[in-house]
């Protein structure tokens, strides 16, 4: 499983519910504009693809939207702090 957190800053709210609505189809939410989206083999989701997803959502020049591909490594050496190690989080993810 490979993972990317996507992290956005959307001030109006239409636009921002559609984006959100979108990436619920992709991942999980782990803060109010912060979603971890877990991709499986055979198919990969791309950080490119995400973004050819959210592109029409978006006015790029108020939005601002991140991509952050994470190898496996990288999210197991995740910390997590305070309500985040209760929240739900893939098998591959290790709480510490």
């Amino acid at each position: 499983m490979r993972l990317m957190v996507v992290a956005y800053d959307i001030p109006d709210n239409r636009r921002r519910g559609k984006v959100h609505k979108a990436l619920l189809r992709l991942g999980t939410p782990i803060q109010e504009s912060v979603f971890l989206v877990h991709h499986e083999q055979p198919h990969e989701v791309k950080a490119r693809e995400v973004a050819d997803l959210l592109r029409p959502l978006l006015l790029l020049r108020e939005d601002n939207v991140r991509l952050h591909p994470l190898c496996e490594s990288c999210a197991e050496r995740s910390v997590l702090l305070g309500l985040a190690g209760g929240s739900v989080q893939p098998a591959s993810y290790r709480i510490v």
